[in-house]
């Protein structure tokens, strides 16, 4: 099977851990290659991906599907439900409005789907990552703001604008629209 790129590998070989109820460990991890086996060193299963040649894609290469360990080892503990695989797994529920998808939603879904019972912590970790791969991160945000401001000036006549940062650092900002100031001279 191929894959997108190495994330999208190891995103949906987390999800997959998830349903089945099982932990890998890396054995190898590079940028042309990918090895996991079963948390247990006595079982068979394995997934080694490998990087295709010219492209960003990953096909898996080494692929031993049967599980060897017992049920006990296998859902002891839940390390592939890491934020990261959550929150690609949730983002859907903030891509229109997600305010009302809180913690304790993350919890009782990833309880009632997967079996997994997770912290309040985690799960809040889980919606901050969603949040940060539908709106982007904060640092994305302030980039965009100064050209935001210009064009707040160019479609708002008499708009006065100030974007001030020290050392490249977010200091503040300062707006007031050209109707509002034309409002207060009345």
């Amino acid at each position: 099977k191929t894959f997108e790129d190495k994330i999208d590998l190891k995103t949906k070989v987390a999800l997959f851990a998830m349903k089945n109820n099982f932990e890998y460990m890396v054995k190898k991890s590079g940028t042309n290659v990918w090895y996991i086996t079963c948390k247990d060193p006595d079982c068979c299963w394995r997934l080694r991906g490998k990087k295709q040649p010219m492209s960003p894609m990953f096909e898996s290469t080494v692929y031993k599907s049967v599980h060897t360990c017992s049920l006990e080892v296998r859902q002891k503990g839940h390390r592939q439900a890491a934020p990261w695989v959550v929150g690609h797994l949730i983002k859907n529920k903030y891509a229109v409005d997600g305010t009302s998808y809180m913690a304790n939603n993350i919890k009782e879904d990833m309880k009632k789907n997967f079996g997994i019972d997770m912290s309040y912590e985690k799960a809040w970790r889980c919606r901050e990552k969603a949040l940060t791969y539908v709106r982007g991160t904060y640092e994305d945000s302030y980039c965009k703001l100064p050209s935001y401001l210009h064009m707040l000036q160019q479609k708002n006549p008499g708009t006065i604008t100030d974007f001030v940062t020290e050392d490249g650092r977010f200091l503040y900002c300062f707006f007031a629209l050209g109707v509002c100031r034309r409002g207060f001279r009345l």
